[in-house]
């Protein structure tokens, strides 16, 4: 808070301070022995004064003053000092208690006196009647001898005399059985009779102020609370306003009882305890509202279970009981204004919000509250002075809560600047991700167009290298081979920088053999450092584990970018890859991979920005050796991707050691395996690596003949729109052995997959109209509803997209995996091998005796329909001395088989699915006993395609059953000669329809 804004408040908080009546500057004369001398004292010079003093005391005698007139004199009891309760007073045979009754007398000289006087009677405990000169002028209730006769009030009062003698004899009769002290316990005012009544009338609207402000402020804070209830301070402090202004309207100048005079003397007396019993226990819970970390929920607690106790009290028992233990709770009070103002220290020096204001407050209204416990007990004589400190600690509340609200519109208005930036910001960032959208849309729309043109060169160049060229013409085609991967590798760095730039590149986590990968890396280029005649070497450090967790596929990239960077740029020397061990953590080990030339160098200006976008050393350097300048900018995005860093130290014309880092995880076995490790890590052998003669990937040339025929007979349907690149599946799928057929929309997919059946399909994702994803969607419907669950066909995705996401997008489509255009036959291959796991491996198909498939026995094996192998094993059934066990089983086979052929055929004809399904379930097991695979796999899926609603598959699939019958028993005649002359045939007439 600033030290302006407090001063200013507290010249606001004294003001009404000045509002209580002072009398003279001088002090007031006291009465002695039952006389008061005021023949010095000036009403209209120096105010009312106070009748204070000693006073004659009579106890248990109810005088009037005739009574002192007579002849017969009353004893003196002794001299009482007013204001002061008789409990305790010694009159030398007993101490007095609080109940019974007793006469006060006091004489006053006056000066010279011409206006009348007045006097402001407070309340006595608890009933009185006074008389002045010898006439009753004011009384209290109904004084009595006994609690029944006599009848309590308190209500202030005025009375005026005319002054006709130079004294006034004053006599008062008081009696109490209902409060806790008897006697004259508040001060008498004496003066001229205009200004004890402008006194009186000056209290009482300053208590109607007091009323009307709290009033106003609990009403206020209501609708603070209505408006957000959720805060309760507001609530709390609004309750304890209407507390404190209901105290005031029975307290003080008690007007409000003076306007209904026949209200019981216990309801405004238990309204006034009631009050402030119930007051302090809300105050506490509006002190924790505003400081909780401060104030203890325990000290709210403990306050409002004495004030529970308290109110009971004060509700259910009469004055003269709830008085005697009030004392107790004043104590109770006291301790919690003491803690209050601990609190509020402790926020202050913390620097809470209106602490230090508050602080203010509520001393102020603790001194007060301390004036009115010490009044009430006799104490002091400066009245009920509660109401004044409300109000002064109300006005300081009212400057925190306006603090507030200045600084929280200040804070609305800096938060609705900060919102409109944020706004603004808010839309440039849509607009920024809108256009990073774009560009990522952009690229993959290029992606698929050059990916589609290059897929047509690429594939065309593979085949070409497969066939019968001239040296020359083989020169020409590894050029156009290599240019057309360097243009591929261009793509993919353009693609790669864009998925990090948008984020969506996320790092793979698997187990790899580190060795092995570096070597695998670094042997892709053996042959390139051969022809330019460099030493190609590698090593790595005996202490770096074998096998660790990270992405194989991203580590490769950086260290094979470093790697053919280093060779283009070096014209004569060596190539050296070190691979260190930098530090080990946990379950994690950072590496430091690095790669030295001997080659050109890179000046210390142009070293930093090497690994910035489309950089190179100078223009130079581009002109002669080429490349974008995204390899290294890549580079270093991979090694923060993967918790390392990135750099380079170069000397021009010496070389240069490119280096970068990659935190690496530690699997299983590996953190098993270094536990148990001595120091010095494991006994690896260095890798030193000598150029090799294996191509590299651009110039790697598929020899002639390779995997030709590995999948003779597999039946694919090639779903692509664009003629090159049909040519260029089709030709690499039929020099595989592939039987292939072409199709060139997703439409006439969908109708070829559901008519014939097919081992794999390679699906176009882009094609106009139905598209691969549709169609995908729509063949595994159709199988679902033929085939049922778990049978499926596999579908390989064709797409020349590679942006992230196409993958996960092809697997939710139902397709099972994902090729990416341009491909090459090697690759397609090894799809193939994945998906029909029943074809030869490309290591078996290599290893075969190079003349093997020119002779007949091959090439009639690789025609074959049966499967040798199950009549080796019924041949290794037989027993010596009986009839041929497989000649036997052949000739059943073919009699049988005919005869299941015809019941099939009639079962449909009648449309009896069952029994097709009956018929196709037989034919399928003895077909596969004899090792005719092809013809029980048309059986199987026969039998599983429903219950006649597809009559003309079923129609379409028994013929193909029939003709693969055909041949089925033409090779069982052939493989087995000794079997005999077949059974007459049963005739029958096949059905019509179509037949592939």
């Amino acid at each position: 808070m600033r030290i302006p804004g407090l001063l200013l408040l507290v010249i606001i908080l004294l003001v009404p301070v000045g509002c209580v009546p002072d009398g003279s500057s001088e002090p007031p004369p006291q009465a002695r022995h039952g006389v008061l001398d005021l023949r010095d004292w000036a009403f209209d010079r120096d105010g009312p004064v106070n009748l204070d003093g000693q006073w004659s005391f009579y106890w248990n005698r109810l005088l009037k003053e005739q009574d002192f007139h007579r002849e017969v004199r009353h004893a003196r009891t002794g001299w009482m000092h007013v204001p002061s309760s008789w409990n305790g007073f010694d009159t030398g045979e007993e101490r007095l208690s609080a109940d019974g009754y007793a006469t006060f007398r006091l004489q006053v000289h006056l000066g010279r006196q011409q206006n009348d006087l007045a006097l402001k009677l407070p309340e006595f405990a608890s009933a009185y009647r006074l008389w002045v000169n010898g006439k009753e002028m004011a009384s209290n209730g109904i004084v009595g001898r006994t609690a029944g006769r006599m009848e309590p009030q308190y209500l202030p009062l005025v009375c005026d005399f005319p002054v006709t003698r130079p004294w006034v004899n004053i006599v008062v009769q008081v009696s109490n059985f209902h409060e806790r002290k008897g006697g004259m316990w508040r001060r008498i005012l004496l003066g001229e009779e205009e200004q004890i009544r402008t006194a009186r009338e000056r209290k009482i609207v300053l208590e109607f102020f007091l009323f009307g402000s709290l009033l106003v402020m609990a009403l206020y804070n209501l609708v603070l609370f209505g408006l957000r209830p959720e805060e309760r301070s507001p609530l709390y402090f609004a309750l304890f306003c209407l507390l404190i202004s209901l105290r005031v309207l029975v307290s003080g100048e008690k007007y409000f009882v003076e306007l209904f005079p026949d209200l019981s003397w216990e309801l405004p007396r238990g309204l006034f305890m009631l009050t402030f019993v119930i007051a302090v226990p809300v105050f506490s819970m509006f002190m924790r509202s505003l400081f909780s970390e401060e104030f203890s929920k325990r000290v709210v607690s403990l306050t409002q279970t004495a004030g529970l106790l308290f109110t009971g009290l004060v509700v259910l028992t009469p004055a003269r009981i709830y008085t005697q233990v009030l004392p107790a709770y004043q104590v109770i009070t006291g301790i919690l204004g003491l803690y209050t103002i601990y609190t509020l220290i402790v926020c202050a020096a913390r620097r809470r919000e209106g602490a230090l204001a508050f602080l203010f407050g509520f001393a102020f209204f603790f001194v007060v509250i301390l004036n009115d416990i010490l009044y009430a007990n006799g104490i002091v004589q400066t009245g009920n002075l509660v109401s004044l400190g409300l109000f002064v600690f109300i006005f300081s509340q009212a400057y925190v809560i306006s603090s507030r609200f200045s600084r929280a519109f200040a804070r609305v208005d800096a938060l609705s600047r900060e919102l409109k930036m944020q706004e603004e910001l808010e839309l440039a960032k849509e607009a920024a991700e809108a256009a990073s959208q774009a560009k990522s849309q952009f690229l993959a729309n290029m992606s698929h167009e050059i990916r589609t043109p290059m897929n047509g060169i690429v594939g065309m160049v593979d085949l070409l290298l497969g066939t019968d060229l001239t040296g020359k013409q083989r020169g020409f085609v590894d050029t156009a081979k290599r240019s057309s991967r360097a243009l591929l590798r261009i793509i993919d760095d353009i693609l790669d920088f864009s998925k990090i730039e948008a984020g969506k590149l996320e790092l793979e986590k698997t187990d790899l053999g580190l060795r092995e990968m570096v070597e695998e890396t670094v042997a892709l280029f053996a042959e390139r450092a051969r022809r330019k005649g460099l030493e190609l070497d590698c090593r790595i450090d005996e202490d770096v584990p074998e096998r660790m967790q990270g992405d194989r596929v991203r580590l490769g990239q950086v260290l094979g970018n470093f790697v053919s960077n280093a060779i283009k740029f070096t014209d004569q020397g060596e190539v050296a890859v070190l691979v260190h061990r930098v530090e080990e953590a946990g379950d994690s080990t950072v590496l430091r991979f690095e790669v030295l030339d001997t080659g050109i160098g890179i000046e210390p200006s142009n070293q930093e920005q090497i690994f910035h976008v489309f950089s190179q050393a100078d223009e130079s350097t581009t002109r002669k050796y080429g490349g974008t300048g995204l390899g290294l900018a890549i580079s270093k995005q991979l090694a923060a991707m993967m918790g390392g860093s990135i750099g380079v130290e170069s000397e021009p014309g010496v070389g240069s050691t490119f280096w970068f880092t990659a935190r690496l995880e530690k699997t299983r076995v590996a953190r098993q395996s270094a536990e148990g490790r001595r120091p010095g890590g494991f006994q690896g052998r260095p890798l030193a690596l000598e150029p090799c003669a294996g191509a590299s990937p651009e110039e790697e040339t598929p020899k002639k003949g390779r995997r030709e025929n590995a999948f003779h007979g597999t039946r694919v349907l090639l779903v692509e729109d664009n003629p090159v690149n049909q040519e260029v599946a089709l030709g690499m799928l039929e020099s595989l052995g592939c039987v292939v057929q072409v199709v060139g929309s997703g439409r006439e997919a969908v109708e070829a997959a559901l008519l014939a059946g097919f081992e794999l399909i390679l699906m176009d994702c882009q094609m106009p109209g139905m598209d691969g994803y549709e169609a995908t969607g729509l063949v595994r419907e159709n199988e679902r509803i033929i085939y049922g669950e778990g049978v499926s066909t596999p579908i390989i995705a064709l797409t020349a997209n590679a942006m992230e996401g196409d993958r996960n997008r092809c697997l939710a489509a139902g397709m099972d995996d994902y090729l990416a255009k341009p491909f090459t036959q090697v690759q397609l291959g090894e799809m193939l091998e994945r998906w029909l796991p029943s074809a030869p491996t490309p290591a078996s198909a290599e290893t075969e005796e190079p003349d093997a498939k020119d002779t007949p026995d091959a090439k009639n094996s690789e025609q074959r329909s049966i499967d040798t192998k199950a009549l080796d094993a019924i041949r290794d059934l037989q027993q010596k001395g009986r009839p041929g066990l497989l000649v036997k089983v052949i000739d059943i086979y073919l009699d049988d088989s005919l005869r299941l052929l015809e019941a099939l055929r009639q079962a449909h004809f009648q449309g009896d699915a069952p029994d097709v399904k009956r018929h196709a379930h037989s034919l399928k097991s003895s077909s596969a006993n004899v090792g005719a695979v092809r013809l029980s796999t048309l059986c199987r899926e026969l039998e599983t395609m429903g219950d006649g609603e597809f009559a003309d598959l079923v129609d379409r699939k028994i013929a193909q059953i029939e003709e693969e019958l055909d041949i089925v028993r033409q090779e069982l005649r052939v493989l087995a000669p000794d079997s005999g002359e077949e059974m007459q045939e049963i005739g029958y007439t096949p059905l019509e329809g179509p037949r592939r």
